[in-house]
């Protein structure tokens, strides 16, 4: 943003902050102006009677406006457009539940495929978490609805330029190269989603604990779209609120077991089920634009064995396989990384996709590095596939490439 902001704190509990700006696209700056207003309010402070309670109560909510002249020779477009949210969190021990709801006003934008065919339709997103957590014991629940949720500071922008809001996804993030090959976006335009995670810690000393803790954690993710229907006006549809709709985005089941052998080896074990609806979320599309497979189905295979050599020497080896009939078939990739805690590491990676009957590739890559305080200095030479790339206990979203490249971190 480039204008100003305000926060304020009148009274014990209470958080108040405003802005108004424009939004930063690249190096130059969006056409509409936006102006917010938010507030936050514990409860338990703000209320002296409810200080030593063990259950806390936090409340907060805002109001964000968006300014953009109307220029449409067809079209009376509406000029200010609103959207406000309320939010809660309560706490009380190992428990935590918190949710948000967000309402956008009718705000017109036009299709991706038709630039003059305008939806009028209102907006909202509802998102609840829920968590519980004791010795040994973690679970975590998690449910999303979007419906027309698109809300830019243009109305005529794409991609993931001029955003004001920011709608997280519901699925796990991973950090595995090949378990992270299709992550899952967001869909402004209409979603159902749920997650749930289970950590479980076996004791020790019994057969599946050990000498040392064996950590087990389940995870589940499903996206299905919202079931509409049609109507003749210019809001195009009508969605039932919480019917989940007949085609499936995107379903992930995860299995990881961590486990500590001796004060020298350590193992993680991953399997995932991956399904990738490509003809909705279309990551790979072909020289027409158009999605070059349909729903992907892959299972993935990963192991990481760490060894520490000596004090602050650690050696880890990483296997992954990926194994599918779809897109560009079955990859195996693997990396052997050697630290020097806490400054140095090198590394040397491949992937290959040996499933691939028309163009079989490797991508190789060799890697060092060093980090200093908030400093951090990498150099590596290679052929780099495009996606997630996690070396050095550093995981980063990166660019398809060739040669050498060199990168540099400081934080201030």
């Amino acid at each position: 943003m480039d204008g100003i902001k305000i926060k304020f704190n009148p009274y014990k509990g209470v958080y108040l902050k405003g802005f108004t700006g424009k939004q930063r696209k690249y190096f130059d700056l969006g056409p509409g102006v936006v102006r917010g207003i938010d507030g936050e309010f514990l409860i338990n402070d703000i209320f002296e009677s409810m200080s030593a309670l063990k259950s806390q109560v936090i409340l907060g909510g805002s109001f964000v406006s968006k300014y953009q002249k109307d220029e449409n020779p067809v079209y009376n477009l509406p000029e200010n457009v609103g959207a406000f949210s309320s939010r809660f969190t309560f706490i009380n021990g190992g428990f935590n539940l918190n949710g948000e709801y967000a309402y956008k006003y009718p705000d017109p934008h036009p299709d991706v495929i038709d630039q003059y065919n305008y939806n009028t339709k209102f907006g909202d997103v509802i998102l609840v978490n829920a968590t519980y957590s004791r010795k040994g014991l973690g679970v975590f629940l998690s449910v999303k609805r979007v419906d027309n949720m698109s809300y830019r500071s243009d109305r005529n922008a794409t991609l993931n330029n001029l955003n004001i809001n920011f709608i997280p996804s519901i699925t796990k993030n991973h950090t595995y190269a090949l378990a992270a090959m299709y992550p899952y976006v967001t869909q402004p335009n209409g979603e159902l989603g749920l997650q749930g995670e289970v950590i479980y810690n076996f004791k020790k000393e019994t057969f599946l604990g050990g000498k040392y803790v064996t950590n087990l954690t389940v995870n589940f993710s499903q996206v299905n779209s919202l079931k509409t229907t049609p109507t003749a006006n210019y809001e195009k549809y009508e969605s039932e609120y919480l019917a989940i709709g007949d085609e499936l985005y995107y379903r992930d089941l995860n299995v990881k077991v961590h486990k500590k052998i001796n004060n020298k080896w350590k193992v993680d074990l991953n399997y995932l089920n991956l399904k990738f609806n490509n003809n909705i979320l279309k990551l790979i599309l072909d020289e027409s634009g158009s999605s070059t497979f349909g729903m992907l189905d892959a299972n993935i295979l990963v192991a990481d064995v760490s060894y520490k050599i000596k004090s602050r020497q650690t050696l880890r080896l990483e296997l992954q396989g990926l194994f599918t009939e779809q897109d560009k078939g079955d990859w195996a990739s693997g990396l052997l990384e050697y630290t020097l805690a806490p400054k140095w590491f090198l590394a040397f990676s491949d992937q290959y996709n040996y499933g691939n009957e028309n163009d079989k590739v490797h991508y190789f890559n060799i890697a060092a590095g060093y980090k200093k305080k908030a400093n951090r200095i990498q150099i590596g030479y290679g052929r780099q596939r495009e996606g997630v790339v996690c070396i050095g206990g550093v995981c980063r979203n990166v660019p398809a490439s060739s040669g050498f490249n060199i990168s540099i971190t400081s934080s201030f």
